[in-house]
Order: structure tokens, then C-alpha cells, then sequence
């Protein structure tokens, strides 16, 4: 693992590493089913509630991962999550895929706005947080050839 951190006025770190797993994903016939960002599992989207208060963000934050997944042997892509772009007033997000020779490319870009936000928004917060969700939870479909 190697860790890069940049302590200027936007500070960041870069987190770079090699995971190696033969139970990465779930087979099923013959078809293997792989997480696009396993990454992500915990982000969450709360319960819909009748919200009195103010969402509060306390701080922003910017998350990318870039994920490079080789094939299997013998495999080859049969489905993969869209792409999508999405603003809102809470944020933006990115996801991206493609097929790189024998590798699939995953990148995820999110960006959170710090704010407070009224009651009434807490439909379109949660709309937003769930079109996150669901991206990161998508699935990438091989199929043996």
C-alpha cells in the first residue's frame, strides 16, 4: 500500500493498493456477477422521515475511487452499469466504466457540498443519495466464453 498526502490549502490523500480475491464475485450458471465498488458498501441512504429541521452538512468532501478489475480467464463482459453524471444542490456525481484490453476501469467521483438545507429538501437529499447508492452498487456481468 502506498499513501500520498497533500497538505496544501485543499488538502487530500491518495490511497493506492493491490487486492488479489478469487471470491470477489457470485457465479451463477455461467455468468459471474462483480460489485462495481466494493469500496462503497456502507454508503447509505436514511429512511424517509416527515423532517422538521434542517439538513445539516457540516463539511464538504470530494471522494474518487478508481477501481481496475482484470478479467478472469475465459471470461468476457456481458453487462455493465451505465454511466452517469449528476448535479444537485447537496453535490456531484461521476461514474464512469469501460473495457480496457483484458481490465474493466470503474471510477466513482462524488462531491458533497457543505450547507444547511431546509426540511422540504430532504426528498430531493435522499433522491440524490440513492442514485449514489445504487451506482455503487451496481453490477458488472461476465460470462464464460
Amino acid at each position: 500500500m502506498q499513501i500520498d498526502a497533500c497538505k496544501e490549502a485543499n488538502p487530500s490523500i491518495t490511497l493506492s493498493y493491490t487486492a488479489s480475491s478469487n471470491q470477489y464475485g457470485n457465479k451463477t450458471g455461467n455468468r459471474l456477477f462483480i460489485p462495481a465498488n466494493v469500496f462503497r458498501k456502507g454508503f447509505n441512504v436514511p429512511q424517509p422521515t416527515n423532517r422538521k429541521h434542517p439538513i445539516h452538512i457540516n463539511y464538504g468532501y470530494a471522494d474518487t475511487d478508481s477501481i481496475h478489475i482484470r478479467l478472469p480467464e475465459g471470461y468476457s463482459v456481458e453487462g455493465l452499469p451505465r454511466p452517469i453524471e449528476l448535479q444537485s444542490k447537496f453535490g456531484r456525481f461521476h461514474s464512469g466504466i469501460r473495457v480496457q484490453e483484458k481490465e474493466i476501469v470503474v471510477v466513482h467521483q462524488l462531491f458533497m457540498r457543505k450547507g444547511v438545507y431546509k426540511p422540504g429538501e430532504y426528498t430531493a437529499f435522499l433522491d440524490f443519495r440513492k442514485q449514489v447508492a445504487e451506482q455503487y452498487n451496481g453490477k458488472i456481468i461476465l460470462k464464460k466464453e
